[in-house]
C-alpha cells in the first residue's frame, strides 16, 4: 500500500489532499516555510501563550542552620595540624573544609557528619 493510499484510507481524504499532506510534511522536515506558518510576531505570541500557565513559583526560604561547635573545633584542629606539614593552609568553610598545598599540589579536605541511623 502506497503512502497516498494509506493517508486516503486512514484520514478519509482525496488523492489531491493526500499529496498536499505529503508535500507539506516534506517542507516541514526540510525547514522550508509552508502556507500555514504563523508570521514571526504571532508565533512569538503563541509561544508565550502556550507556556503561560506552566510557570510555578517556588518560595525558597533559607533555613537557619544551628552552629555545630564540634565540627568547627575539629576543622580548626585539622588546620592547626596541617600548618606544620603543608603550606597555604586555609579554612575555606569553617564547618567543613580545609584547603592546603603539599609538594606543589593543591588539596582540600571535607569533613562530613553522618546522620544518626533510623531505628
Amino acid at each position: 500500500m502506497s503512502q497516498i493510499e494509506n493517508l486516503m484510507k486512514h484520514l478519509g481524504c482525496t488523492k489531491e489532499e493526500a499529496e498536499d499532506i505529503i508535500q507539506a510534511d516534506k517542507a516541514i522536515d526540510q525547514g522550508k516555510p509552508t502556507s500555514f506558518d504563523l508570521p514571526k510576531e504571532k508565533e512569538k505570541e503563541a509561544l508565550k501563550e502556550a507556556h503561560k500557565g506552566k510557570t510555578i513559583a517556588y518560595n525558597f526560604t533559607k533555613r537557619e542552620r544551628k552552629p555545630d561547635v564540634t565540627k568547627e573545633n575539629f576543622v580548626q584542629v585539622l588546620a592547626d595540624f596541617l600548618n606544620d606539614k603543608a603550606e597555604n593552609v586555609n579554612i575555606t568553610n569553617k564547618n567543613r573544609q580545609v584547603a592546603f598545598d603539599l609538594d606543589g599540589d593543591s588539596y582540600e579536605l571535607t569533613l562530613v557528619k553522618k546522620r544518626k541511623p533510623k531505628k
